[in-house]
């Protein structure tokens, strides 16, 4: 399951497929955030993407988002 979406994740779906497990950092490591497990969630590519590079810490947006790019 996406932590940020909540929609399953595909686990047979190819590296660079949209629906992609990925490692999230919940806190960047820039920002102080770590590598150890308790730091770290799964989530799809996409939404570790979205959430990285456009919306850092609106997990909300990104959600609505994936949910209408996944429906």
């Amino acid at each position: 399951m996406c932590q940020i979406c909540q929609i399953p994740l595909d686990r047979e779906a190819l590296p660079f497929d949209d629906r992609a497990p990925a490692v999230d950092h919940i806190v960047r490591v820039t920002d102080g955030g770590g590598d150890e497990l308790d730091k770290l969630h799964a989530t799809h590519r996409w939404c570790n993407l979205r959430r990285e590079h456009f919306l850092f810490g609106e997990d909300d947006l990104v959600a609505e988002a994936a949910r209408a790019r996944f429906a």
